[in-house]
């Protein structure tokens, strides 16, 4: 294979047969036909992979060796066990149930043991292969591994399990599926005779998000973030497999997929309709990024593996910066005569940077120091630790070795004083399952807190050895770090003597013959940089980084042009706007003059002029554009939000922004025409329906996170080994005192269970959230990678959104779990910066200060003023969720008829925040008693005639609210909340 730089092919044929080495089909083979596993599996490595000879001796030895190391990294099984198989076997057969428990929660769930059928699945693998080409078996092993979980399903039960990532891979230890453990058994045999664990990052994180002005640069930064990662993830899975990777999971990452696709062109076409038809279609996932900045696998300990990573994402970053660097030249000195797109297009054709000597003369004067100056940002902390901690590999028979396990706790001793985990691991060394087998792998968990720990500290140190750059001038506008680009483009001219003797004033030089050149209005370029902008070589590459992504996965997606066209902020407080006219299309389709309005708004949107033609361009919520899709109203729901706002803008503003021309008549013409023509389609609204809904001039920005992660993926909140055992392993143990006290004890982390919650993370985001927020709500993800989300939304569907992505996360990733979440409400026009600052200190404080398991809601209003409110996502008993109160509340404020005046609250908070002990924490009883009795009477006295069923409810409710309430203050800023979801025109 073009490019595969990793084990010998051989080796691609030893790692499927480790794969195979348990039959898919095991519970059927072990329950139903009660036939040897292992002479089934033979059988289908033989007809699958069409061998005509039998596994060699050596191969089989390998294999075992594997098996028994991947066995003791996950399953706490001593000799004891034994004794209790045949009655679980009687159970299972006779039940015809195999008993599955959920290694984070403790509790058993029931699954129907799978009656299968494997020949038709290995005919859809085998029918996408060329057999005699010279790398099947390294395709084999890697469709084999990326679609048979999900293809070989069991269809009898009351719903569709995977036997792969479903079902047990040892009925007494329940607690992994048969996937996680081939997967470790495939990547050990690869990784023999030391393997060794191997953990990098990539960052910084916050800082680099933090610096954007547009929507695009916070995609753009999340996204390119996720991208480097997979650098060094790819490294891994192209020379190894995609086996090695622990976490994250490689299931349901679009990056994945697209990189097999790459890795499969022969297969492309048949392949890429699989994909797409598979439960989370990789066109999709790819579009969200999903990766964390961090990522951990198992590797051979001597074959250098940090280095080749890290040196892999600094390459890549460095070929990043060299792209865009070439585009910056390109806009300057061929603008006029060439598009962006014929830019991209050369640009990539030129291929990934060699050597900067190889760029012409001119470019390369500049370039160099803009590079020299971006080249050390990015922090990659890339360590690794043998499983047996020694310094030279030891031969296969020592990883089963009790001396070798001895010295691994005598070294873990020194580093780490006080740790119960290793007396446990300890204690179930000495009750080797195997006779006198003890794998050195039963430690796993320990290695990986050292490595943890080693990885921490390493983080803190300083790993750059670049020299000082010299560079001073104007800096950047986003980041204020590093000199902009025009600076350094100025300087190098001097320096090289290419310039005028004009040319005297550096600043004046950036300006006039960088920037302006830059900012030249020309229907071929979209606006990349704006009146005020100067931007260095870090933020000017990650600005656009989404152009160069579009064409890099263009081809597969086929054009889908998704990443250049992210929504702005004016677009996502349109989406409520847009989503009122949808509800009432069979209205508007009825009225002729209403009809006939939407008609002249779309027709004179769509002959912008020229200029205007990339400006005007949006890219809205999925789930609008779905169901606008077949109805007269598509082209309406295509126009960018702040063009239906009816409101004039200013136009002098509107030329620095948009790099317009003020001298042109043409279109301003057009944008007071456009203004016109939404005020028409107002006023024949309100005649028609009545008050017409607002495109809001505010919009939230959600950031969510799960509680106390660090410590579910540490192995610190793992459940007992009691929990985590088949019943009737339990029951045999509680008969004996030392025993019963082994299943008490916390069990440790395992790469199974790494696996499995990476998995669940991987699932909740590419297929829970990103439903949510693109078929539920009308939402914007921006990031989406294990339990962190980032989304941008309506004010009114900010909190129902952040609910429901909770709850799927408890259900489906966590049980004991829980997320708390930040989020802001902003003016369209206020700097994004601040609201990411402020969403991310709001997210924080729901954390710290409220306990988390908790949300905190800050509104910054335009005039400067801070709304603060939080509480718990439930209160009282037997729990109210908080959305529900807020909900009930905000359709009170809405009806037309018999609705709550929202001044009702304005009042009330009036008369309450003069009470003793508005702000603080703690309320007293009598502060809360006086605070009810002033609800009851203002609710009362708002209410149109007498106070309803309903309106009991609201109050009710509100009363709840109030007695869990932290303090006066975060109630009323709660009723202003709800108030401003309602009605954010009275609040400006």
């Amino acid at each position: 294979m073009p490019g595969m730089t990793g084990p010998d092919p051989s080796r691609w044929r030893l790692k499927l047969k480790a794969f195979l080495h348990d039959p898919p089909h095991k519970l059927t083979v072990s329950f139903l036909q009660k036939r040897p596993h292992d002479e089934v599996a033979r059988q289908v490595i033989e007809i699958f992979m069409g061998f005509s000879e039998a596994p060699s001796d050596e191969e089989e030895r390998q294999v075992r060796l594997a098996d028994w190391l991947a066995a003791a990294m996950t399953r706490l099984l001593i000799k004891d066990v034994q004794i209790a198989e045949d009655a679980i076997l009687e159970d299972i057969h006779r039940t015809g149930h195999v008993p599955i428990r959920d290694p984070w929660s403790g509790s058993e769930d029931r699954g129907l043991y799978a009656s299968i059928r494997l020949v038709p699945a290995m005919k859809t693998i085998r029918s996408v292969l060329d057999p005699l080409h010279e790398t099947t078996d390294f395709f084999r092993f890697l469709l084999v591994y990326r679609l048979w979980p999900e293809m070989l399903a069991d269809d009898v039960g009351p719903e569709r399990r995977s036997v792969m990532l479903d079902f047990p891979a040892d009925t007494r230890a329940p607690n992994h599926s048969l996937f996680e453990h081939l997967t470790q058994v495939s990547a050990l045999v690869a990784c023999l005779p030391a393997p060794a664990l191997l953990l990098a990052s990539v960052g910084p994180v916050q800082s680099f998000l933090s610096t954007a002005r547009k929507t695009a640069d916070l995609l753009a930064g999340s996204y390119l973030l996720s991208y480097l990662t997979w650098q060094g993830i790819e490294a891994i899975a192209q020379d190894l497999g995609p086996d090695h990777v622990i976490f994250p999971s490689l299931f349901h990452l679009g990056l994945f997929d697209w990189w097999l696709l790459r890795q499969l062109r022969d297969v492309n076409q048949p392949l890429n309709e699989i994909l797409r038809k598979r439960p989370y279609p990789w066109d999709r996932l790819v579009r969200v990024a999903n990766i964390p900045n961090r990522f951990l696998a198992l590797v051979p300990w001597t074959d250098g593996w940090p280095h080749r990573v890290r040196d892999r994402i600094l390459r890549r970053w460095e070929n990043l910066v060299f792209q865009a660097l070439r585009l910056a030249d390109w806009a300057v000195s061929r603008r006029t005569t060439e598009s962006m797109d014929e830019a991209l297009q050369n640009i990539i054709r030129e291929g990934e940077l060699q050597d900067w000597s190889s760029a012409e003369p001119s470019f390369r004067a500049w370039a160099q120091k803009a590079w020299a100056d971006a080249r050390s940002y990015f922090r990659v902390v890339v360590l690794q630790l043998p499983l047996h901690l020694r310094d030279s590999a030891p031969a296969d028979e020592a990883l089963m070795n009790s001396q070798t396990l001895d010295h691994l706790f005598e070294t873990y001793r020194a580093w780490v004083s006080d740790d119960p985990t290793l007396e446990l691991i300890r204690w179930i060394a000495e009750r080797p399952r195997y006779r006198s087998h003890v794998p050195v792998t039963l430690a796993y968990g320990l290695v990986h807190g050292l490595l943890e720990r080693f990885h921490a500290a390493t983080k803190t140190q300083a790993l750059e050895t670049w020299p000082k750059l010299d560079l001073t001038g104007r800096m950047c506008s986003l980041c204020g770090e590093r000199v902009e680009l025009g600076t350094v483009w100025a300087k190098a001219q001097v320096e090289a003597g290419t310039v005028p003797d004009e040319f005297t004033s550096i600043t004046r030089a950036s300006e006039n013959d960088f920037w302006k050149r830059m900012r030249l209005p020309n229907a071929g370029w979209p606006v990349l940089i704006r009146e005020g902008e100067y931007l260095c070589g870090v933020c000017w590459t990650k600005r656009t980084f989404l152009y160069f992504l579009d064409r890099e996965l263009g081809e597969e997606l086929k054009g889908l042009g998704y990443f250049a066209r992210f929504p702005s902020t004016h677009e996502v407080g349109a989406f409520a706007f847009k989503r009122d006219v949808l509800e009432h299309k069979e209205t508007i389709q009825a009225d002729p003059n209403l009809r006939q309005a939407v008609h002249d708004v779309v027709s004179h949107f769509q002959q912008a002029p020229p200029l205007l033609e990339r400006s005007v361009q949006t890219w809205t919520a999925e789930a609008l554009w779905r169901a606008a899709k077949d109805t007269p109203l598509r082209e309406f729901i295509r126009i960018a939000g702040e063009w239906l706002s009816g409101q004039e803008p200013d136009l002098e503003d509107m030329a620095r922004e948009w790099n317009l021309p003020p001298q042109d008549e043409s279109w301003k013409k057009w944008v007071r025409e456009m203004v016109h023509k939404v005020r028409e389609f107002q006023r024949c609204w309100e005649k028609s329906i009545g008050p017409c809904p607002q495109v809001q001039s505010y919009y939230a920005l959600v950031l969510m996170d799960g509680d106390h992660m660090g410590q579910w993926i540490s192995g610190r909140k793992n459940p007992s080994v009691g929990e985590v055992l088949h019943p009737r392993i339990v029951e045999y143990f509680q008969k004996d005192p030392e025993l019963r006290e082994f299943l008490r004890k916390q069990h440790p982390m395992s790469p199974a269970w790494h696996t499995a919650l990476s998995r669940r993370l991987s699932e909740f985001a590419g297929r829970y959230v990103l439903g949510l927020c693109t078929e539920r709500y009308d939402a914007q993800l921006v990031y989406a990678g294990g339990d962190d989300v980032l989304l941008m939304t309506s004010i009114r569907d900010a909190l129902d959104l952040a609910y429901e992505i909770r709850q799927r996360f408890r259900n489906h990733v966590l049980k004991k779990g829980d997320m708390s979440a930040g989020i802001v409400f902003s003016h369209v026009k206020a700097p994004l910066s601040i609201a990411l600052q402020e969403v991310r200190a709001a997210e924080r404080s729901a954390k710290e200060r409220r306990g988390r398991g908790a949300f905190e809601i800050r509104i910054l209003k335009r005039s400067g003023d801070l709304v603060t409110t939080g509480f718990h996502w439930e209160v009282g008993d037997p729990g109210l969720p908080v959305v529900e109160v807020a909900k009930r509340l905000y359709r009170a404020f809405l009806k037309t008829k018999g609705g709550l005046s929202t001044r009702f609250v304005y009042r009330y908070a009036a008369d309450v925040v003069g009470l003793h002990g508005f702000e603080e924490a703690e309320m007293t009883e009598t502060i809360r008693e006086a605070a009810v009795s002033l609800l009851k009477l203002h609710l009362q006295r708002s209410v149109e005639g007498e106070m309803t069923e309903d309106y009991e409810k609201v109050l009710q409710d509100l009363k709840a609210l109030l007695g869990e309430a932290r303090s006066l203050q975060d109630f009323v800023h709660f009723l202003l909340t709800v108030a401003f979801m309602a009605r954010p025109e009275e609040s400006m």
